[in-house]
């Protein structure tokens, strides 16, 4: 499941492949989510199916990437609809959506113990930050009537938007979103704000009260460097064509007079 793209191509995937994957991501995998390899001989049923999912190295970090769903890789389904009962019994429960917020946070010294920590926690009520980012956070609440939820309607793969109500005092949330410091920028009430690296690999960021509104533009300075001398070196090679087509113009003008 993370070396082929077929699942991608129709679905959104926690696995896929790419030949410039972020080493941290591959390395959430091989620590923490790559279970055993399954005999495909064998009839996939409901026993089997059960063992699967019992053997899934860490489900409270599928939870967190908003995993709702196991398939085979030809496409048909072999796990179970989010919320059901059966997939409460087998101990993989709902996933947190596509963001939300936290209650506490784990400080921690470095990324090898942001990693580690991520073997036993619950993802729903503590985020594990890295203590390069602890000057970004500040004092913070969670509220039974706090709400956050990712606009569909407006969605870009480059550009999420995130909707809020709610919000009346100071809050820590969480993106289930890869954290790319060379790209991402997050705005509130279209001003750029900071945020910061969450459970080894999310986003997460501090909330102020009566936010209405979040949004993650991707905004590489490499693109938009690009884009500017791609644009200066047409206004160039315009300027020399006609400087060019105005001496060739001129000069027959000039010979043509001569004559």
């Amino acid at each position: 499941p993370y070396n082929e793209s077929k699942t991608s191509y129709n679905n959104n995937s926690i696995g896929g492949y790419h030949a410039a994957k972020l080493l941290r991501y591959q390395e959430l995998i091989d620590r923490q989510i790559r279970h055993f390899e399954t005999d495909e001989s064998q009839k996939w049923n409901k026993k089997k199916r059960t063992q699967f999912f019992l053997q899934l190295k860490n489900k409270n970090v599928l939870r967190m990437l908003n995993c709702g769903w196991i398939i085979k890789s030809n496409g048909k389904e072999v796990g179970y609809k989010k919320n059901s009962l059966e997939w409460t019994q087998l101990g993989l429960l709902t996933p947190l959506g596509d963001s939300w917020f936290v209650s506490e946070i784990d400080t921690v010294e470095n990324v090898n113990e942001e990693l580690k920590s991520l073997d036993s926690f619950n993802p729903e009520i503590t985020a594990i930050v890295d203590k390069r980012f602890s000057d970004q956070i500040t004092e913070f609440t969670k509220d039974v009537s706090d709400s956050i939820w990712l606009d569909q309607d407006s969605y870009k793969p480059n550009h999420l938007t995130y909707i809020l109500k709610n919000i009346n005092s100071e809050k820590l949330a969480v993106f289930s979103e890869i954290y790319y410091e060379k790209g991402w920028n997050a705005y509130i009430d279209g001003k750029i704000v900071p945020h910061f690296r969450a459970n080894y690999v999310l986003r997460a960021m501090m909330v102020p009260e009566g936010t209405t509104k979040i949004e993650f533009k991707f905004e590489p300075t490499s693109y938009s460097t690009g884009e500017s001398v791609a644009y200066a070196s047409s206004i160039i090679l315009l300027l020399l064509l006609g400087f060019v087509s105005y001496r060739e113009v001129k000069r027959k003008i000039e010979e043509s007079q001569v004559e």
